[in-house]
């Protein structure tokens, strides 16, 4: 251990970067072995031991016995008594069908079987006319498509259209119809006598390590390249057996379920017809002959030990450059006793100049080794070129990889970016436009860096991935942002003028928003607080000025009670005194209403509510204005229900509201006109409503009557202070009530509500029309 200390770490660090470099050799050249065997063979056959035991056995048997069974198919279609038979007739309609040769005429066009090879050996034009009649939508348009030409005359006929005419035409088709048909059988015929020629040889000359029996129940016609199925079935270590029909499939092959199924459609398929079959296989497996199966087995042997060992190698090499990797990058840029990174020339490279650079080396790498691969080379050249291309990318990829490394220990990753640079760059000059044009800008931006990406290809488009990727991150942290102000500024909306967003959390445009937002909110608050501010001085000035005004007054109105209880003779001096008399009163009145609207303003009113009845006071304060009602020729109609109204309310409190409505009626309404008062009961609720014809025109909004010094009486030549409605509203609502104002034109409506006491509920149909609505 001591003498390890004493080596140089860059001695350590070259010597781990050469002992990567023999490792990688050693899996270039394993995984050209693989390769190799790849080109031959799927690679993950060569974890067995024997081929027998993969699935490239199994899957060749699998084609061989649907290759049987076509061939079977082919030579009774073909032959007779196992000879090629050039005279057999074949039907047109039935082979076109179902690809059965019956060897009679059935349905009117026939033709033996060496005359229509001859046909497909000497002319084809047959297949240009048949792909010019068919149409794209499945339909047959035979003009314009030339002329069939007949080679030879169908059986019993001189041609097409004769036999299409006769009574023999059993499908009743015309000729163009028929030649279509024929055109299909010849393509058909030419493709099937060739498919037997292959089969043939490859079954039946001798060069075969299936050996089979097939057994046709219904002609008892056998058909088999060996003598001895039975005994090669005890001896053979594999089998199968099938039988048509009942699709029954006996076999020690480990098929998986899907090869089961599809030899099972393929046999069925192929050996289909009114006849039944079975078919014994039996695999030699010494592969004495020469095919398929013996070439798997050659290949399996040549290549298996190789890539067995070639796993292991990977495997082991894979940890070895993984460890080694992990000390390189430790090592790398670092020297002892000095606390610092130090960088190297390929360093000073920009770092999306060196990403480039590190995907150009391996894309080229990869698409090199792949071109050698693909190239019909000898497997020796072909590794030693893999071993040789190997070890010089590796060695780039690994400096360009370590490069990666000390930027992010010294951390100028990001700071020796280009991207860095041109984002700050238009960052300074974004900050300088309106924000439409940074939108634009920043959209250009996004575009043309996916476009020059895609220019390069397939490294381009998986380094889309990432870039798009962080524009979705960019635009949902914007919209996050978005939603932050939007929920601010409908706090301050709703009230909370205090509230501030945190603009530390926001970035670029939004945190500009966001600050004016907050500016918005401070100068609220601060208005709303001198607002706060002035109706409170108001209201301490309606206050006190109302209690100095009221000490006069109240001298002034005992005064002038003092002078009318004198025997003053002069008339004009006793209507002087009347006049004091009235104006010293609404000035009482005024300052009274002024104090109690000054009360109700700062909350500073105290409420005792008991029980009362609401008929009752109603009453006792219409009894108060009937005379006063009848001076103006005004006709009180009051419509009030049986049922108990007994609410909880202040009495004096909603005394003085039912006052001045009343008081109100008494100044404003029309003269000799009806007033109508009607208290019903809805939904648990006591209303009252107070309904007239006002002398003057209402062009005024309901909801201003309730404001204070506000009166319908525009020219404001009737007595009143503008204050009754508001002081009514005011105390109606401070008990919980209701009050509403209706304007139709010169009607005017006031509706007081209050809930009834749920005891006094019993037998009240809760929203019943005993009343208002």
């Amino acid at each position: 251990m001591e003498s390890l200390k004493r080596i140089p770490r860059l001695n350590v660090f070259f010597s781990l970067l050469v002992c990567v470099e023999v490792v990688v050799l050693s899996i270039a050249i394993s995984i050209s072995v693989v390769g190799q065997a790849w080109k031959e063979d799927g690679w993950d056959n060569y974890k067995a031991k024997d081929y027998t035991q993969t699935s490239q056995f199994i899957t060749d048997v699998s084609r061989m016995t649907g290759s049987l069974a076509e061939f079977i198919k082919l030579k009774e279609n073909f032959e007779t008594d196992g000879v090629y038979d050039a005279e057999k007739i074949i039907d047109i309609y039935d082979y076109a069908n179902n690809g059965l040769v019956s060897g009679e005429v059935v349905n009117g066009l026939a033709y033996r079987l060496g005359d229509l090879h001859t046909w497909v050996e000497i002319d084809a034009s047959y297949v240009k006319w048949l792909n010019d009649v068919q149409q794209e939508d499945g339909t047959l348009n035979t003009e314009g498509a030339g002329e069939f030409i007949e080679r030879v005359a169908p059986i019993g006929f001189d041609g097409i259209d004769e036999m299409a005419e006769s009574d023999k035409n059993i499908r009743h088709m015309d000729g163009d119809q028929w030649r279509v048909y024929l055109a299909g059988v010849l393509k058909r015929i030419d493709r099937d006598i060739t498919r037997y020629a292959t089969l043939k040889n490859t079954f039946e000359s001798g060069e075969c390590n299936l050996k089979y029996q097939v057994t046709n129940l219904n002609t008892g016609s056998v058909y088999k390249n060996t003598e001895n199925i039975e005994e090669d079935l005890e001896h053979g270590k594999y089998y199968i057996y099938f039988k048509t029909g009942s699709y029954e499939l006996d076999t020690n092959f480990k098929f998986s379920d899907k090869q089961r199924n599809v030899l099972i459609r393929e046999m069925g398929h192929d050996l289909m017809g009114n006849c039944v079959y079975t078919v014994r296989i039996s695999v030699d497996t010494s592969f004495s002959a020469n095919d398929r199966l013996r070439e798997g087995k050659e290949i399996f042997d040549k290549w298996g030990p190789w890539v067995r060992a070639s796993f292991w190698n990977m495997l082991v090499s894979g940890l070895i450059i993984l460890l080694s990797f992990c000390i390189l990058c430790a090592l790398t840029g670092r020297i002892p006793e000095e606390d610092r990174v130090v960088f190297y020339p390929i360093d000073s490279m920009k770092t999306e100049v060196l990403l480039l650079l590190f995907l150009i080396t391996g894309g080229a790498g990869a698409a090199g080794l792949g071109m050698v691969w693909i190239a019909d080379l000898s497997p020796e050249i072909t590794i030693g070129i893999t071993a040789a291309a190997a070890f010089f990318v590796s060695a780039l990829l690994i400096t360009e990889l370590l490069s990666f490394v000390r930027r992010g220990k010294g951390r100028i990753l990001w700071e020796n970016s280009a991207c860095k640079y041109l984002i700050g760059t238009l960052g300074r000059l974004q900050k300088k436009r309106k924000i439409r044009n940074r939108v634009l800008l920043t959209f250009l931006i996004y575009l043309l860096v996916n476009i020059v990406l895609l220019l390069f290809g397939t490294p381009g488009i998986i380094l889309c991935v990432p870039w798009n990727l962080y524009a979705c991150y960019h635009m949902l942290r914007e919209a996050a942002e978005q939603q932050k102000v939007l929920a601010g500024v409908q706090k301050i909306a709703e009230g909370e003028s205090d509230y501030q967003l945190p603009v530390k959390e926001i970035r670029g445009v939004n945190r500009e928003i966001a600050e004016a937002v907050n500016d918005i909110g401070s100068g609220l608050q601060e208005a709303v607080s001198q607002s706060i501010k002035n109706e409170r001085l108001k209201t301490e000035l309606i206050t006190n000025v109302s209690h100095d005004i009221k000490t006069p007054l109240t001298s002034i109105v005992n005064y002038v009670g003092l002078l009318k209880r004198e025997k003053i003779e002069d008339p004009k001096v006793k209507n002087y005194i009347d006049i004091l008399d009235t104006k010293s009163q609404r000035l009482k009145q005024l300052t009274e209403d002024l104090v109690e609207a000054s009360r109700i303003s700062s909350g500073n009113v105290e409420l005792e509510c008991t029980r009362l009845d609401f008929k009752e006071l109603l009453n006792q304060i219409s009894g108060e204005f009937i005379e006063k009602f009848q001076e103006r020729g005004l006709e009180l109609v009051m419509n009030v229900t049986k049922e108990s109204t007994i609410i909880m309310a202040d009495g004096r409190r909603l005394f003085r509201v039912i006052e001045n409505l009343f008081g109100n009626v008494g100044k404003y309404a029309l003269e000799d006109t009806r007033v109508y008062v009607d208290v019903g009961i809805k939904m648990g609720w006591v209303y009252c409503s107070v309904k007239n014809i006002s002398q003057q025109s209402l062009n005024i909004q309901a909801s201003e009557l309730t404001e204070r010094f506000i009166r319908g009486d525009i020219s404001r030549s009737t007595e009143g202070s503008g204050l009754g409605l508001s002081i009514a509203r005011s105390l109606t609502e401070l008990q919980g009530g209701t009050f509403d104002i209706y304007l139709d034109g010169d009607l005017f409506k006031v509706t007081v509500g209050f809930q009834v006491l749920r005891e006094n509920l019993e037998g009240t149909v809760i929203g019943s029309d005993s009343g208002i609505v």
